[in-house]
């Protein structure tokens, strides 16, 4: 366990400022609400907002409070973009980064398998992103119990934050694979923060307009829309367990080929 125990002591200062990061956005747009909220209910209804932020459950939304119709715009909506930068930042540091340092070399010249060197690594991320949704969860809930007036519909952001967490595990995998593939730092954060933002750009596109949305079942975020939970106040075990199989995958594909990685290449 010595390379889960250093990589989370190297984390450290990094997971504090991500979640203080999350933890004070997420109290900045709640607290806009009281204001905001007047306001959207002054002069739009419903509709005219769902139409505007989209998504597959998006119409099912106007039967819940404009608090809910609030997140969904401005927190739910971008916070699996957003916290998805960190496993894509960490893993090419992690990976590529320490090849191209040549530090790797003396992490494998310890007696331990490369196998275990890859999953102490990305158990870490998966510890430290656990932590990063635990309190953007405990800000909303606390943020909204101080601002807000409407009730909260405090079980369907624990499972949306739940359904957050698992597509952050897939982001994380595909990181991992391509940072084995990729031995530059630079080159594949390119990659992976193309290929990410470039998917909820283009999820967000094809929801908003309403065309082609076959083509969104190609991109992590379509299984962690957060309308449907919000609308239907369900847990969708299907969309979790679909990003849980892609990530393994990644990782999985990773393990395979770190083993046979010339990391001195």
């Amino acid at each position: 366990m010595k390379i889960l125990r250093w990589s989370l002591k190297d984390e450290r200062i990094w997971l504090l400022l991500w979640s203080a990061g999350v933890a004070g956005i997420v109290c900045f747009v709640i607290s806009l609400y009281p204001v905001m909220g007047d306001l959207l209910k002054s002069f739009m209804d419903k509709e005219i907002i769902i139409k505007i932020f989209g998504g597959r459950y998006a119409p099912l939304l106007k039967d819940r409070s404009y608090f809910d119709l609030w997140l969904s715009m401005e927190f739910f909506g971008w916070f699996g973009a957003l916290v998805g930068l960190y496993p894509l930042i960490y893993a090419s540091e992690a990976v590529s980064g320490e090849v191209g340092n040549r530090t790797m070399e003396m992490v494998l010249a310890q007696p331990v398998s490369r196998t275990r060197v890859l999953i102490e690594k990305f158990g870490a991320l998966a510890i430290n992103l656990a932590v990063i949704c635990a309190v953007s969860y405990l800000a909303l809930v606390g943020s909204a119990a101080i601002w807000v007036d409407e009730e909260a519909f405090q079980l369907a952001y624990f499972y949306i934050t739940i359904n957050n967490y698992v597509l952050l595990l897939a982001i994380a995998g595909f990181a991992f694979f391509c940072a084995v593939i990729i031995n530059e730092l630079q080159a594949v954060l390119s990659v992976t923060i193309g290929a990410v933002i470039g998917s909820y750009l283009f999820y967000k596109a094809l929801s908003g307009a309403g065309v082609a949305l076959w083509l969104t079942w190609f991109t992590p975020y379509f299984y962690a829309d957060p309308t449907e939970i919000l609308a239907t106040g369900n847990f969708n075990w299907g969309d979790n367990i679909v990003l849980f199989l892609a990530g393994a995958a990644f990782l999985s594909a990773a393990v395979v080929l770190f083993n046979r990685k010339d990391v001195a290449s």
